[in-house]
């Protein structure tokens, strides 16, 4: 983005030693004595304490205040030992840098506010010295040291707040002096409690709060915004830095949609006092270079996962030289929090990929809604030169064209004028440094079809002829109910097919819920539902795919793999699915053992997450870019490993979460990861106690999006039949499956099993339904077979002897079974053991025995004292009645006139209990 601007990093590091006064010239006591003379002196004209004793400087010429201001910048550089010279030095210069507000101090130099910008401008570089860490000092004297520098920070933010009359040189000087103090106080290695630690925040948030208003009043430059790039990347050690970047970005995005997608857009409300960062004032235009410049500030996010990387700095090297315990950088003890880091970066992302997807809590819909900023004329005054190569500015190219369509608010009629021709506009590619996320895949998806690039570096896929009526779009997409993981109970189950969205109805995203997102504490989100409004799935990996992918292969195969071209030579940016040196690059194997790619399976597992609900969110008729699709499909492969001894891993757990959905949304190709979603299922749905390694996630949600996915799964034997499943990539020891009739006995097995550990009422219920659908769908296709082949089929006569066996050892079980309460765990396990059901699960006659028996048996012994789920259970039981099972040869006629009987009698026993029950309710 900045490969044609100079930076000005090394100027503003050696800032410090450019700036010394002409005393560090004389011996250090002598020195010393001057400064604390003449700052006294000076200083006693303030009225700091007692403002009515505040007096007239008698500083009248040029010369004597440089002379006074040499004295006051080596008083700066004292050591902390001298406070009292220092904070004098500070006061002088703070009350001096009123001259820059509506009404400044009466002890100003008359100098100073005849030209106060010249003034300010040499004041704010020298209290550069007043940051600099100094070595050995004991913590009282750096904690004297932090209450100056707050002081300097306040006053620095009133300057930017209030001053009326800044000019653009003293913007760049104040911007240039936050960059070199944060650079001074957080480029070094993290030590607990020294100078940088206690600042850490205070100077990164007062760094980005002044960024923003000055890209209201002052737009900073593309050297200034270059060199912020490159000094974040030195500061990504401190979480501070993550943790204001995701504030500012989520900030902007709420601004950014609210306009770029119209009021009808879920609105991303955000708390006041994050709000506030941005200026009102801030244009559209304003709004979406300075988000697309910030989310990029902070370079590749997934380089966090990286020691190697974030440790590759001078300060980390010369520590490594200088210690004696440290033989790498990358054994500095600071970066130990580098996961936690990691995961704080990627959930920003994952919080600002729902934001695109408009993904709002229902429960919240009742609140007040605020109106959202109407799209007024879109920038007046220009911003500061940018390369016209190098600027995505395709809003402000439109200022002209919007304005003279709107003389006041905008219709709605309007609003979608604006968006349309913001897509279509066409602008200049250029080429881009290595490394960046946005990647344009150049070639078309479809017939008519062209990929262009819009100011905020999204990639729209539009039609040649027309832009499709966005009110008239399908609303398949608003079938998904997008399940994450919850602290709580679930209290209801997501539905399949949920009720059309009324798209006039605003909604807002509820601030914790995005909050609670980036913080790693999840509220109770159910039926998360993507708005029609939202972009298409290419655009938004356009945006994010490059971050996303390479955080999902993170610890695999695949992340040590590197070096392969780019997927076309002229792209403007890198492929978000090429594997160049800059992404996917292999780590070193000597790594401290808290920083191996195992400790980043959280931020890992977030990436997961969001590529889950991205391609979930697709609607009908929508086309994914296929290496976008291959790519998913490696990354969610890899991610549902199941780990030694059934362990589900968090990644595999987020994937369940996050993609309940994902087989009934046809994706193409989408059936490859059959196999490995049913080995997935089998470390969770038969498990009685699931074995996690995160122990936030909630196994009452896990359990049901498992359910989801066992749903979608069931009829996909009888339908593709021999069809062969090709094979994405060789992974670990799951059990070869070449066909999706192989995978019949492990979906039955899967269902029976769940049914028989299930203890939560709503997944029970769930799971009742699947029984009744299997033994259904079972009974037609034999039926189909047996008129296809006049009576008689090939597959019934193979499986008939299933049949007689389950039949034959029901009878010699249940003969044996002369009481309700007997032995019951010896029958089930025998009933249903997994040698036993693999053959008999290919016959309508075997899968209704197994159901009907199980069914009886938990409807007596387990769910007796739960209404909803025996009413269920018997729904079931009346459904199997009805089902017309053909004939296939000699039927052991008395074998099911006895499993009839021992039915009957099971149920009429629980009738009985749910009498006796009433009864005792009705006299009690």
């Amino acid at each position: 983005m900045y490969a044609d601007w100079s930076s000005l990093t090394i100027q503003l590091q050696s800032l410090g030693s450019a700036t010394q006064s002409v005393l560090s010239k004389l011996p250090q006591d002598d020195g010393k004595q001057v400064v604390a003379a003449v700052v006294k002196t000076v200083a006693s004209h303030l009225g700091i304490t007692v403002p009515s004793d505040a007096k007239p400087s008698t500083l009248n010429t040029e010369q004597e205040v440089n002379w006074c201001m040499e004295v006051i910048c080596h008083g700066l550089c004292l050591p902390l030992t001298e406070h009292e010279v220092i904070r004098d030095s500070v006061n002088i210069y703070c009350e001096w840098l009123s001259a820059l507000l509506p009404n400044p101090k009466v002890c100003v130099p008359k100098p100073v506010q005849e030209d106060p910008n010249f003034y300010a401008q040499k004041i704010i570089t020298q209290l550069n010295h007043l940051f600099i860490p100094r070595k050995g000092e004991a913590q009282d004297t750096i904690h004297r040291q932090a209450v100056v520098c707050h002081r300097v920070l306040r006053r620095v933010q009133e300057l930017a707040h209030q001053s009326q009359i800044m000019e653009r040189g003293t913007w760049d000087a104040l911007l240039s002096f936050l960059l070199a103090i944060n650079d001074a106080l957080l480029s070094p290695p993290a030590v607990k409690d020294d100078i940088g630690d206690q600042l850490c925040e205070r100077v990164l948030g007062v760094l980005f709060e002044i960024w923003l208003i000055a890209c209201v009043k002052s737009f900073p430059g593309p050297t200034l915004w270059k060199t912020l790039r490159e000094m974040c990347m030195n500061w990504r050690h401190r979480a501070g830095l993550v943790t204001q970047w995701n504030r500012v970005n989520l900030t902007l995005t709420s601004r950014l949609i609210a306009f770029l997608y119209g009021p009808r857009f879920p609105v991303l409300n955000i708390p006041k006092e994050d709000m506030d960062l941005v200026p009102t004032e801030m244009t559209h235009e304003c709004v979406a270079q300075s988000w697309y410049r910030f989310l990029n500030c902070l370079g590749n996010p997934v380089e966090l996962s990286k020691p190697v990387s974030v440790s590759d700095t001078q300060q980390f090297k010369e520590y490594a030289l200088k210690s004696f315990g440290v033989i790498d950088p990358t054994y500095h003890p600071c970066l130990v929090s580098l996961p936690t880091i990691f995961l704080r970066a990627m959930k920003g992302v994952s919080a600002i990929v729902d934001a695109y997807l408009g993904v709002y809590n229902s429960l919240h819909l009742d609140q007040d809604i605020p109106e959202p900023e109407p799209v007024s004329a879109l920038l007046n005054n220009p911003l500061i030169p940018t390369p016209p190569a190098s600027r995505k500015n395709i809003i402000l190219g439109l200022a002209a064209q919007a304005h003279s369509h709107m003389s006041s608010i905008p219709s709605r009629a309007q609003n979608r004028s604006l968006k349309d021709s913001i897509i279509k506009t066409p602008i200049m590619r250029e080429r881009s440094d290595v490394g960046k996320s946005q990647s344009v895949i150049g070639r078309p998806t479809a017939k008519d079809s062209v990929v262009e690039k819009t100011a905020l570096g999204r990639a729209i896929s539009v039609d040649g002829n027309a832009l499709p009526n966005l009110e008239g779009l399908p609303r398949a997409g608003q079938i998904m109910s997008m399940s994450r993981s919850s602290s709580a109970t679930s209290a209801a189950v997501s539905t399949t097919s949920s009720t059309s969205m009324n798209v006039s109805t605003q909604s807002i995203v509820n601030s914790t819920a995005v909050l609670a997102a980036v913080t790693g504490t999840l509220s109770d989100q159910h039926n998360l539902t993507p708005s029609p409004l939202r972009p298409s799935c290419n655009s938004i990996l356009h945006l994010f795919g490059l971050w996303l992918f390479e955080a999902a292969f993170i610890g695999t195969d695949a992340a040590k793999t590197g070096g392969s071209k780019k997927e076309q030579t002229g792209s403007s940016r890198p492929s978000s699915l090429s594997k160049g040196n800059t992404t996917m690059t292999s780590e070193p194997v000597d790594l401290p053992p808290g920083l191996t790619p195992d400790k980043f399976e959280s931020g890992r597992a977030e990436a997961l997450g969001a590529l889950c609900r991205v391609l979930c969110s697709k609607r009908t008729g929508e086309e994914i870019l296929p290496v976008y699709l291959a790519r998913f499909y490696l990354a969610v492969q890899n991610g549902l490993t199941v780990g030694h001894d059934k362990v589900v891993s968090e990644s595999l757990a987020s994937i369940l979460l996050n993609s309940s959905n994902l087989l009934r949304i046809d994706l193409d190709g989408v059936n490859v990861l059959a196999p490995s979603i049913v080995s997935a299922l089998e470390a969770v749905l038969p498990e009685k106690e699931v074995k996690l390694t995160a122990s936030y996630v909630n196994k009452a949600d896990l359990r049901r999006a498992a359910i989801h996915l066992l749903q979608s799964m069931l009829t996909l034997p009888l339908h593709f039949a021999n069809m062969q499943i090709k094979e994405l990539l060789p992974i670990g020891e799951r059990p070869a499956v070449n066909n999706f009739n192989q995978l019949k006995p492990r979906l039955v097995n899967l269902l029976i099993n769940a049914l028989q550990v299930e203890v939560e009422a709503v997944n029970t219920q769930m799971l009742l339904g699947c029984l009744l659908m299997t033994v259904q769908d079972a009974a037609a296709l034999e039926e189909a077979e047996l008129r296809q082949n006049d009576g008689f089929s090939d597959n019934s006569a193979r499986n008939s002897a299933g049949v007689f066996q389950a039949a034959s050892d029901s009878v010699s079980m249940m003969s044996d079974y002369t009481s309700i309460s007997g032995d019951r765990h010896s029958l089930q396990e025998h009933m249903l053991d997994a040698s036993y059901a693999d053959n008999v699960t290919d016959s309508a006659h075997a899968l209704f025995v197994r159901a009907t028996y199980l069914v009886c048996h938990r409807l007596i012994s387990s769910w007796k004292s739960d209404l909803a789920t025996s009413l269920a259970a018997l729904e079931l039981l009346r459904g199997l009645a009805r089902i017309n099972i053909p004939e296939q040869g000699l039927i052991l006629f008395e074998s099911f006139n006895i499993y009839r009987r021992l039915c009957f009698c099971k149920i009429t026993s629980m009738l009985m209990f749910f009498c006796q029950s009433w009864i005792s309710l009705i006299f009690i």
